[in-house]
């Protein structure tokens, strides 16, 4: 729940701070709290060269010292160099490669050695040919430079556009790289993703029903009382028989709780959680209205095939059969505390 408007500036939802809330005052286990209060650099997102470019235009400034991995020495290094002025740095990462690949021809990676080459002023603009996730390289790359800004574009290192990699590299340099003050990608699935999420209150100030789309909407709960009022507040605005499934549901509480949401109306409510002795409590303690089952959150197929068995032995007068309308995902039921990217 960074804050990510697009390169056009159009301001996302969030407000620049992490999805971690601070523990209550006076709290024993305050130190140990996946909850403890964290400031995270906002993070924008550019889904093509134009609004890649445009980011740059709107979020850098004269003076600015600038690390652009993924670096090409190309239009977008050159503007770069425009906007921070002489004033400025710009420091390029990229890896080794062959310039002008097999053929000879000029491809759409860097065809220059260095800066000089590529036209640009050695002094304000240099290039350091190391692996971006090679975090102690990095670092001695930048030499103890205060960096404001950080490009990404992780395609030019990559050929490929892999949403969680671009994140792990942005979350980790912007943890190593103190004063930095917002970072920029360049990625189409991060932007997708982007497109597919609303934060609860936002979800909750919309009216009617959800317009049907090609991507399922996002709501990203912080708590357990958040998440289970995103839930209950999707099922009130979708009348008729809905079918839901909980990822990690444990003891089945939430379970519960959504199946008397979808009673009366027809519907069909499942829990699956990876131990089968959380499972016998939950069918112990909330069997007459929910089925359970044990599935494993990471195998895909595991999950259909119980899903599959759960509603043809519990599946009552829902007929119509088919997927879950609603799936409801407790990340914090399949993944550790460090499970950000889960």
């Amino acid at each position: 729940r960074n804050a990510t408007p697009t390169a056009g500036g159009q301001q996302g939802q969030g407000q620049g701070q992490g999805t971690q809330r601070a523990p209550v005052a006076g709290s024993a286990d305050a130190r140990r709290s996946r909850f403890r209060a964290t400031t995270s650099v906002p993070i924008y997102c550019a889904p093509s060269v134009s609004a890649y470019e445009a980011g740059v235009a709107q979020l850098v400034r004269s003076g600015d010292s600038v690390l652009e991995v993924g670096c090409q020495l190309g239009r977008t290094t050159a503007l770069l160099a425009n906007i921070t002025t002489a004033s400025g740095f710009v420091l390029g990462v990229d890896m080794h490669r062959e310039l002008n690949g097999k053929s000879g021809k000029a491809s759409s990676y860097r065809c220059h050695a260095t800066p000089a080459a590529a036209g640009l002023d050695p002094s304000c603009v240099h290039l350091a040919l190391v692996d971006p996730w090679d975090t102690l390289a990095l670092l001695s790359a930048v030499n103890a430079r205060a960096i404001d800004v950080l490009a990404i574009d992780v395609n030019s290192l990559l050929g490929n556009d892999l949403m969680l990699t671009v994140l792990s590299l942005a979350r980790q340099l912007s943890r190593v790289l103190p004063g930095l003050r917002c970072v920029l990608l360049k990625s189409r699935s991060v932007a997708k993703v982007e497109r597919q999420l609303v934060l609860p209150e936002a979800f909750a100030a919309e009216e009617g029903p959800v317009p049907r789309a090609w991507l399922p909407r996002v709501i990203p709960a912080v708590g357990v009382k958040e998440y289970r009022a995103a839930a209950r507040s999707w099922l009130d605005r979708h009348p008729g028989r809905q079918r839901v499934l909980e990822i990690g549901c444990h003891v089945g509480t939430s379970t519960a709780l959504l199946a008397e949401a979808v009673q009366g109306r027809g519907g069909f409510v499942a829990g699956v959680d990876v131990s089968r002795s959380i499972v016998e409590r939950a069918t112990a303690l909330h069997g007459g209205r929910a089925a359970f089952g044990v599935a494993d959150a990471w195998d895909a197929a595991g999950l259909v095939r119980v899903w599959g068995e759960l509603q043809a032995t519990h599946g009552g007068d829902d007929e119509a059969g088919g997927g879950p309308t609603l799936l409801c995902l407790d990340v914090g039921g399949v993944s550790s505390a460090q499970g950000e990217l889960d």
